[in-house]
């Protein structure tokens, strides 16, 4: 039996970046990227950098697909996760906070509505602890793009 989706996974890739660049937050980031390249075999969905801090959202679209994350190249090859704080983000009731037991990942879920709701906040990864090169070469990549546009990168 196929799952029915309200929301298209790229529908909520850009809920996820809107939510993140929300300013006035915990988790309020001033760059963020949907499905940037990255030099490693983990390319996130969504990633937003704050001061000294990233947030790696993986958007879910069946539970199937949540299921299959787990499977995925860079976690069977030992690879560290990008992201201080990491954030499933799928329709309401899709993962659940049990389903999320003792990882330390947080959990939003997208209403019918459209709004965000916080399920579960993450905990925060050490430095040591997650794939900081990765990060740190999206974030080149995308100040590169931005100074080759004419923009000036600026933070805040």
């Amino acid at each position: 039996m196929k799952e029915e989706n309200r929301f298209t996974h790229r529908q909520l890739e850009e809920v996820g970046a809107k939510w993140l660049s929300k300013s006035g937050y915990w988790w309020s980031c001033k760059r963020i990227a949907i499905e940037p390249t990255s030099p490693g075999s983990e390319h996130p969905d969504v990633i937003g950098f704050a001061y000294g801090v990233t947030h790696v959202i993986e958007c879910k679209t069946t539970r199937d697909d949540f299921l299959r994350d787990f499977r995925k190249k860079w976690r069977k090859e030992g690879e560290k996760p990008m992201g201080s704080y990491r954030w499933w983000l799928c329709e309401e009731g899709l993962i659940t906070r049990d389903d999320l037991e003792g990882c330390g990942d947080g959990l939003l879920w997208r209403t019918a509505d459209g709004d965000i709701q916080v399920i579960k906040d993450p905990s925060r990864r050490a430095e040591e602890e997650r794939n900081m090169i990765g990060e740190l070469c999206i974030l080149y990549s995308m100040l590169s793009k931005e100074a080759a546009s004419g923009k000036r990168a600026t933070f805040y």
